[in-house]
């Protein structure tokens, strides 16, 4: 079994890394490098806000209910476990658009921007193709979220930069 079987798009044939590198800027310079780069913005702006505010609300709510101590390690593992589903859910339509982007050929593009390239997968798919792939999105980011936000939590406790709210 090969990739060449499962793939979808348009496949570019790299030998390696330097040689791709050096054809991307042989056809199309140093903004054929950065071919896609815009469409992450959205994605890494809209990603930090929906982990951060995620965790901070889902502590802030189980603490209000009381369903474990005020502090507690739970309420940490829980806000952690809650933000890395919300964030996989928020980036995945934005991971979608910047993979088409990214795997456009650079002659006889697909797409000639963002918005055109949201619009035709809203056509020609419809809104659940935006999702292709959540769960390799939440196996992939689940785990990172997680970890980030739980040393975040530990650091700052260590640093003294926790707030007591009681």
């Amino acid at each position: 079994s090969t990739s060449a079987s499962i793939a979808v798009g348009h496949q570019h044939k790299h030998a390696g890394m330097l040689q791709a590198f050096s054809g991307i800027y042989r056809g199309g310079g140093i903004k054929g490098l950065w071919q896609g780069a815009t469409a992450s913005i959205p994605r890494i702006s809209l990603g930090s806000t929906a982990q951060l505010v995620t965790y901070s609300l889902s502590i802030d709510l189980l603490e209000r209910q009381g369903w474990f101590r005020t502090g507690g390690w739970e309420n940490n593992m829980t806000g952690a476990l809650l933000s890395g589903f919300v964030v996989a859910i928020v980036i995945n339509p934005f991971d979608v658009v910047s993979t088409r982007l990214y795997n456009q050929p650079q002659k006889h593009r697909l797409y000639n921007g963002y918005s055109e390239c949201v619009r035709k997968i809203l056509k020609s798919e419809g809104p659940l193709a935006f999702y292709k792939g959540l769960a390799a999105q939440y196996l992939r980011i689940g785990p990172h979220s997680f970890l980030s936000l739980v040393f975040w939590h530990h650091t700052r406790n260590y640093l003294g930069l926790l707030q007591d709210k009681s």
